[in-house]
């Protein structure tokens, strides 16, 4: 369960972060250096994102989703910085150079969470065979007053 959630939140990450920026590219009137470096690091973190997603769907091992998100932090990682660094220089809003750090935050907490080094219940799909379809079910929790009666006659 707790495997499900960490992929939950990566995709949630991943899926949260490429798309709001998306469309705010440096000003019209910014250098088309700035224009080019802005788009080629943009879609490098959309691509890594995207391989990380690809990786979540397919439900890859929890060592393998965290190469892939740590990677599209690393690309992420840098594109921050060149916004940070040529902010005045491009033209680029400081309203994008705040959004984009707050989601390179939560990328960094999620990368955290994900490649925590810990228990997880897919462990126990590559420890014990018996597992490998999924973890044992677990009875409900219900009081015996919520379940039908049966009676004998």
């Amino acid at each position: 369960m707790a495997s499900a959630r960490v992929v939950a939140l990566a995709l949630l990450m991943i899926a949260g972060s490429v798309a709001p920026v998306r469309a705010q590219a440096p000003s019209a009137s910014a250098s088309p250096e700035c224009v080019a470096e802005f788009a080629a690091l943009r879609s490098a973190v959309e691509k890594k994102g995207m391989a990380a997603k690809a990786g979540a769907d397919s439900r890859v091992s929890r060592q393998e989703l965290c190469k892939l998100v740590t990677a599209y932090s690393a690309a992420e990682t840098k594109w921050v910085k060149y916004v940070e660094t040529n902010m005045s220089r491009c033209g680029i809003p400081e309203s994008v150079v705040s959004q984009l750090q707050t989601v390179h935050a939560r990328t960094a907490e999620g990368q955290r969470k994900l490649c925590a080094v810990g228990f997880s219940p897919g462990d126990l799909r590559e420890m014990n065979p018996d597992y490998r379809f999924g973890l044992p079910t677990q009875p409900n929790d219900l009081p015996a007053k919520t379940l039908p009666r049966i009676s004998g006659r």
